[in-house]
């Protein structure tokens, strides 16, 4: 009997353990280091710099999210080899309106504080959720930037 117990409480620890190491970026509390991870799916380490980081949502449940941060020569390579295994697409200059939006199928998308005008290279993912969400993630090689912006209706 004690070890059949004993062996419930070691199989009990050992998946919790499994579950907190597998999923310790989504568990509270919320960091602008897992959101980005999570957002983005890259390998990304302590951002030498927090640019700008905003959350705000209404009443209803709409929100909006903006993240830049800016990283150190090492860790922004580590970002860059990642980026292969991922459905990031490159930046081209027919992308950038002379606004210094970003452009995609007539969709144009502008970053507070951002003018991508300024960025010779870089790579973007962008994800629609459902109606109106979305999910755009810019990485700027120029200024060694990763730029996230959701949309959440």
């Amino acid at each position: 009997m004690k070890k059949k117990l004993s062996i419930v409480i070691v199989l009990f620890f050992l998946i919790i353990s499994g579950f907190v190491f597998f999923y310790k970026d989504h568990l509270p509390p919320m960091t602008v280091l897992k959101r980005m991870r999570i957002t983005t799916g890259l390998d990304i380490s302590q951002p030498s710099k927090i640019i700008v980081y905003e959350e705000r949502y209404s009443f209803t449940g709409d929100g909006f999210v903006l993240v830049r941060v800016k990283f150190d020569k090492e860790a922004f390579n580590r970002i860059l080899q990642d980026l292969p295994k991922k459905k990031y697409i490159k930046i081209k200059p027919n992308n950038i309106t002379s606004r210094g939006d970003l452009l995609f199928n007539d969709f144009e998308v502008g970053i507070e504080k951002k003018d991508f005008n300024t960025m010779i290279d870089g790579y973007y993912y962008l994800k629609f959720d459902d109606y109106d969400d979305y999910n755009l993630i810019v990485i700027d090689i120029t200024n060694q930037e990763v730029l996230i912006q959701m949309l959440i209706s």
